[in-house]
This record gives C-alpha cells, structure tokens and sequence, in this order.
C-alpha cells in the first residue's frame, strides 16, 4: 500500500471511529431534549389512527420531526416504531443508519452500519465503508393497522380495488406527468373493479393533485405525513385492500405490492423533476448520482418498466424473483434474529 492511500485509510479510521464516540456521548442528550416533541407526536399518531385512510387532509398536516434516533432517517414512515415494536425492544444502535426506500444506482452512506433490504445495495454500501444489515422488505415489520373484523367489512365495502400508485413529489422536487394519459390508462382497465383508490404522498395535496382524480370518482388515500407513528402500517392497510396496483414510476411500492402479493403493471410515461422551492435543495438530490449513474438508472427503469408492461392479475416468476432479489425477501427476519441485528 503506498505511503498516501495508507495515510488516508488511517484518517478515514479514525474519523468513523470519533464519530462513534461522539454519537454514543451525544445521543442521550439529543434524545433528551427531543422528549416533549416526542411525546406530542406519539399523542397525535395515535389520534391520526382514529381517522380512516380516506380522512387525507387531516392525515396529510405536517407533523413536527420528533427524533427517537440520532440518524435521520430511522425517525421516517414509522420506521423505528415498527422495528422496536416487532423486535420488543426500546432502542436501535445510535451508529445505525438506514436506506429508506429503494436506491437504484446510487452511492451509499457514510455510517459504519446500514440498514437495507438485500444483497443488491451491498457492495455499494461497503464502497462508502459501510456494513450492510440485510432485513428484507420493511414492510413486513409493520404491524397490522386495522383488526381484522374492521379490515373485512372495509374490503367488503370496497369490493374489488384497483390502486394506483402515481409518481410523487418531495420537499426539495415537483415531479410532473401528463396525468391525463396517466387516467386514460386507469379508465381502460377500471371497468373490472368496483373501486378505484389513489394512494398519494402528502405532498401532493399542496398541489392539488387529488382534485383531477378526484373528478374521475376515484377514492383517494394516503399513508400519512412521514413522521406519523403508523405511516408504515397505514400503507400495508391500504396495499392489502387492494386486488391489481397501477404505478407510473418505479419506487418503493413496487417491492411491498410483489411481496405483499399484489400484481402490478406500469404505465410507462416521461416524469419532469422541476425545483420545487430551493433550488439549492433540488440540486443536491440531483447530485447524489453522477452521470454514468443516472444512466444506469435510466437503463435500470427501462427494464422494469418492460417486466411489469403487461396488465395481468398474476405476478409471474420473473417478477416475483427480480423483485425479491432487490428488497431481499429472504432476509426477512424474526423477532429473535431482528432484535439480535438492530442492538
């Protein structure tokens, strides 16, 4: 090893390792001052649980970030409460971060230890120095949001659901689509179904997106905002409802739906990112891939959008198994192992 690269390895080294310090010293602390919000969170997820998945604009309000975790991303869609809860346990090792959604073609972090799904975002996690701990699709870690008599008498209500996916928007992005073609494709195949469900990201109600579905009788739904408490539950709720799942984009969803065991077909059509309010903000979403990266992602969506082309109620086998190797259904763990990886 030459003089330089060894020099570099040591300072990396001991970087990972003064971070580790500082967050085992910190993280009480932070997560002290953080108890009133906490609490008021907890308090207003619970009442949010009340409300029915159609109720959106009382479950789309912004929630006040309540960290029970010093890495960002556990304290979204429910995470940390869904993983505690199924594991039995009150904490998750501060030096933890997480993947929360699906990263096609995309750098890892910068913690020693990386929750994810599979396999698939290994190696690029161990290229950022990274240890990947593989759980499977989270979803599966969600506990139910509804009783089962409760559940039942829903989905008899509903009958036969088709649920759509669109494309969504984020605090730093706003993704646009001809949504006109977008609903002519939902009309050709909704004759087969007794309701039609769009599952929309709450910050899509800022832009009023409901409103052209809402036209075309569809019922509209949401997870919630993603620092409720049950966004993860809320989501497998309504994911379970349904019968066929239509999306126009690829993300996270596609993984739940195949391993939740709803088919799914893509509509497939171009997305314009435009800045939403900072640009500087957009830019830095952009800037996570380099170019050589956003190709492969383009290529990536290309092949998905060829796999999942056809209309069908039935999940074929290369589906299920392409799928399965991204969101790692053979990871999915139980309490006991969960508990043992998440300490």
């Amino acid at each position: 090893m030459k003089k330089k690269e060894k020099h570099s390895t040591i300072k990396s080294g001991l970087l990972r390792f003064a971070r580790r310090i500082l967050k085992k010293i910190a993280t009480p602390f932070i997560l002290f001052l953080h108890r009133n919000v906490r609490y008021k969170n907890l308090l207003e997820s619970k009442r949010r649980k009340q409300l029915t998945i159609f109720e959106t604009q009382e479950l789309s309000i912004p929630l006040p970030y309540a960290p029970h975790h010093v890495c960002h991303g556990m304290n979204y869609y429910g995470f940390f409460y869904s993983f505690t809860n199924y594991a039995g346990i009150k904490k998750i090792n501060p030096r933890y971060g997480i993947e929360h959604g699906l990263y096609l073609a995309a750098k890892g972090k910068k913690y020693s230890s990386e929750i994810t799904f599979s396999d698939y975002r290994e190696q690029m996690l161990w290229k950022s120095g990274s240890k990947a701990i593989k759980i499977g699709p989270y979803i599966h870690y969600a506990e139910p949001f509804l009783d089962n008599s409760v559940f039942t008498r829903l989905k008899q209500e509903l009958g036969k659901v088709l649920l759509v996916f669109p494309t969504h928007s984020l605090d730093s992005f706003q993704a646009t689509y001809d949504m006109q073609a977008f609903i002519d494709s939902i009309e050709l195949h909704r004759t087969a179904y007794t309701t039609v469900m769009v599952c929309l990201h709450w910050k899509d109600f800022e832009w009023k997106r409901n409103l052209e579905y809402e036209k075309h009788g569809y019922k509209i739904v949401t997870a919630g905002h993603p620092y409720d408490t049950y966004f993860l539950s809320r989501l497998k709720c309504i994911i379970n409802l349904s019968d066929m799942v239509i999306g126009n984009d690829i993300g996270t969803f596609l993984g739940y739906c195949i391993y939740l065991n709803k088919p799914v077909f893509l509509f497939s059509q171009p997305i314009y990112l435009n800045p939403n309010q900072s640009e500087k903000a957009f830019y830095k979403e952009i800037n996570l891939r380099n170019r050589e990266e956003w190709n492969e992602l383009k290529q990536t969506k290309e092949s998905f959008f060829s796999l999942f082309s056809k209309f069908e109620e039935k999940i074929t086998d290369e589906q299920y198994n392409t799928i399965s190797h991204l969101f790692g259904f053979e990871y999915v763990r139980d309490k006991e192992t969960l508990r043992r990886l998440l300490r």
